[in-house]
């Protein structure tokens, strides 16, 4: 209480001296006494004062409704009325100059007391409020930024896939595919590749990440992709390329779930490298699940090629099958209540007789009914290859 310094502005000396000698009674300092409203705003740019005591009737050209007015625009300080009865019209006046307090005349000590504590103690709480809502603004204001600047990472990263993917490949008639990203960019990625007249080569990657961090990993995969597949080299020879090539430059903590098949017409094989990612599915002709060609390899760009293996599975095709690869967003897609669609869901989709022709577009359509209001928490991509 000792370091609160009190203002008067009060004009008759009596009053003047008596609510001194309360104020230093309750512990206060008096910083000064004035008894006009252009004496008052001089002094108290002189003192700084923690409060000011205003009778509104005083000296001057001002009276203290408007030198009130003046406090309140020029510094922040609080004020409490001191003053005798006035009439309706005075007191609305003063009332829009929002003082925080009123004291009327004659009154105790312990009334003066009472108003001055809960004024400063408002006037403090109003401040730290005031202080926390200029850092809320300077800390939504950066998040703003901040929020800006990764939507156009992300448009960018989108642009960097479009770019990057031959589209006319994948507007093959043996190509379908759907790709629902949990955002602007989707971080996994199709590549599909003809093998001459005698076969297809298809990639399809799932990058930890999302937006720069997978465009960043985007580029030597179709790079070394479209390259090696013009070649029509071996697909163990591809994954080791990309395996190389992301182990060397991608940050720790970045990697791809991948799996990459070669569809070769000339001996009715599919050949399949499944690294990270859920079951490759072969479905005949008719329906039904033919085979199912888990992954049996680590992700690429986490390990050497001597660990992460390239040994690869073949298994034999009919005209007509149908292979199914999927990102883990797939089977991991939830409903409000957490639950995951899950690969008996997905697997029931390919029961004997069903509609072979709309599968894909089937399926997507139930991953969205389960999911109904559920937020999307990964990419979600799903391609099918028919052996023609």
């Amino acid at each position: 209480m000792a370091d609160h310094k009190i203002f008067i502005v009060e004009d008759e000396e009596i009053v003047a001296r008596d609510i001194s000698d309360m104020l230093e009674q309750l512990g206060y300092q008096v910083a000064a006494v004035a008894d006009s409203g252009e004496e008052a705003l001089s002094r108290i740019a002189e003192t700084g004062p923690d409060l000011v005591l205003m009778d509104i009737q005083i000296k001057g050209s001002m009276d203290g409704v408007e030198t009130t007015d003046q406090i309140r625009r020029r510094f922040d300080i609080p004020v409490v009325y001191v003053t005798g009865s006035v009439d309706q019209k005075t007191l609305q006046r003063a009332k829009v100059t929002a003082p925080l307090g009123f004291v009327v005349k004659p009154f105790r000590i312990k009334d003066l007391h009472s108003s001055i504590e809960v004024a400063l103690y408002t006037h403090g709480l109003g401040k730290k409020l005031r202080e926390s809502e200029g850092h809320l603004r300077a800390v939504f204001d950066e998040l703003t930024s901040v929020h800006k600047q990764l939507r156009r990472d992300y448009e960018l990263a989108s642009t960097v896939f479009t770019n990057v993917v031959k589209r006319d490949y994948l507007e093959r008639r043996d190509v379908k595919y759907f790709m629902i990203p949990q955002d602007i960019a989707c971080g996994d990625l199709v590549l599909v590749s003809p093998k001459g007249p005698n076969g297809l080569y298809a990639f399809v990657g799932d990058f930890t990440g999302h937006g720069l961090s997978a465009a960043i990993g985007a580029i030597p995969v179709s790079d070394i992709f479209y390259a090696m597949t013009a070649g029509n080299r071996a697909i163990s020879d591809i994954v080791a390329a990309i395996n190389a090539k992301l182990k060397a430059t991608l940050p720790t903590g970045l990697f791809c779930c991948a799996c990459m098949i070669e569809l070769d017409y000339a001996r009715d094989r599919l050949i399949v490298w499944n690294g990270g990612m859920p079951d490759v599915l072969v479905v005949g002709k008719q329906g039904g699940i033919k085979n199912r060609l888990p992954f049996s390899h680590p992700a690429l760009g986490v390990m050497g090629n001597d660990d992460l293996g390239l040994d690869v599975e073949e298994v034999e095709m009919a005209h007509g099958d149908r292979v199914y690869i999927c990102s883990d967003g797939v089977i991991e897609t939830s409903d409000p209540g957490g639950e995951e669609f899950g690969q008996r869901r997905l697997e029931k989709q390919f029961y004997p007789g069903h509609d072979a022709e709309n599968a894909l577009d089937n399926i997507r359509k139930s991953l969205e009914a389960f999911r109904k209001d559920a937020p999307r928490s990964d990419d979600i991509t799903m391609v099918e290859l028919t052996y023609l």
